[in-house]
């Protein structure tokens, strides 16, 4: 989307940009010490469901990718039960205040 044409924003159903956060101490794989996560998870149209992107990030820029994640439906049920015209987002009413949980997985080699 973000790489050539016109962006239908409409098109985008549900969204969520964890921005960078810092893991301190950080967390080691593989001797790897990664310390920021960032990611997002979302759904466009009828063609991608459930897509997690994102991975852990090493100070030396290496990038350990996500496998997968939680689906929205299980931590923010709200979303797929208020209904609403194409278009017109769904408000305040269908977010949830307070902790949730996600797990992810992590492609290792």
């Amino acid at each position: 989307d973000h790489n050539w044409g016109i962006r239908n924003w409409r098109f985008m159903w549900r969204y969520i940009y964890i921005p960078p956060v810092k893991i301190a101490p950080p967390l080691k794989i593989d001797g790897v010490e990664y310390n920021a996560f960032i990611g997002s998870m979302v759904e466009y149209g009828n063609v991608m469901k459930d897509a997690a992107i994102g991975g852990l990030v090493s100070q030396d820029g290496k990038v350990l990718s996500w496998s997968g994640a939680t689906s929205m439906r299980k931590f923010a049920p709200k979303w797929f039960e208020v209904k609403s015209s194409p278009g017109v987002g769904i408000g305040d009413d269908a977010l949830s205040e307070g902790e949730f949980e996600i797990t992810i997985g992590l492609g290792l080699h």
